[in-house]
This record gives structure tokens, sequence and C-alpha cells, in this order.
């Protein structure tokens, strides 16, 4: 599913060289996605380990606690490219929901986006892509609610984090 939404948003958003472009987005995931594939399609899970060096996506919750809100932050993007900000403001918002730094990241890569598909001066590129874009951050950032009440509510689940964390303290 992450390879066709990954697929489709290089499509939208380069339409000539989508092709290419994907072909170097794989490259440096080597042969784990032909691991996966092959283990979803025979049910024998020694080819997630050897291609990998993992057990199994679908069995590790940790993979897919980023697996799922990096698949949701592409489909946004996409979802943008395509003119459908609605859909892809809830795309967002379930990355903010799932887990926020994807949440974060794809908000600047869907204004940079937006900025290079402006013409003008530099200023005029910002506000006219300000412009479009609060409509798809402002209902997506709606989505980090839960996370602000628990950040404020119980620090000490953070605190773990933070320690971990070159620049974020609890």
């Amino acid at each position: 599913v992450f390879l066709v939404i990954l697929f489709k948003t290089m499509e939208a958003i380069m339409p000539g060289k989508h092709k290419l472009a994907f072909l170097l987005f794989l490259v440096p995931l080597g042969l784990m996605p032909l691991g996966y594939l092959l283990y979803f399609l025979t049910g024998i899970e020694r080819f997630a380990e050897g291609f990998s060096f993992e057990i199994s996506m679908i069995g590790n919750f940790a993979r897919l606690y980023y697996f799922i809100p990096l698949a949701t932050a592409f489909l946004s993007l996409l979802l943008f490219a395509k003119g459908r900000k609605a859909s892809s403001a809830l795309s967002l918002g379930i990355s903010f929901l799932v887990y926020p730094f994807f949440g974060f990241a794809f908000t600047l890569v869907i204004f940079l986006y937006s900025v290079s598909g402006k013409y003008g001066s530099f200023i005029e590129k910002i506000k006219e892509s300000i412009f479009e874009t609060w409509k798809v951050f402002l209902p997506a950032a709606a989505f980090l609610s839960p996370w602000i009440y628990a950040r404020f509510a119980h620090p000490e689940y953070f605190t773990l984090y933070s320690q971990n964390s070159l620049w974020w303290k609890a």
C-alpha cells in the first residue's frame, strides 16, 4: 500500500519523471520491499527476515507506528497535489494523530510543494502558498489535541523520549 501511495504521489507531483524518481527512492530501501512482498505472497517469514534483518513489519507494532503515519503523510501530499484539500487535511491529521513528527515534516513538504508551483516574487509565492495551505494545515492541526493534552496533563509519558532527544526536553 505504501509503495502504491508513494508511486501515485510522485506521479502527481512529477508527471514526466515519476518513474525515475520512484526508482531512485527505492534504491536506498535495498531489497527490503522485495522481502516483504515475498513474505506476504508466500507466508514464509524468513523472506522478510533475510531481506530486511527484521522479523516482520506486520508483526512489529513499532514499525506500523512509523509506517502508517508516513503512508498517510504521502497520501496527504498526493491529495493536495490533486487539489483535494479536505481529504489532504484529513490524511495529514491522521499522520499528526498517530505520530506527529511526520505530520510536522509533511506540513513543510506540502508548503514547499505549494511554493514551487507559484510564479512571481519570492514574497508573493510565500503569501499565495500560506493562503492555499492554511486550509489544509488548520484542520489537520486539530488532530494534535490528544498529544497536546497528554504532553501537559501527563509530562511523565514524554520523559523517556526527551532523555533520548538531542533537541526536545519534556
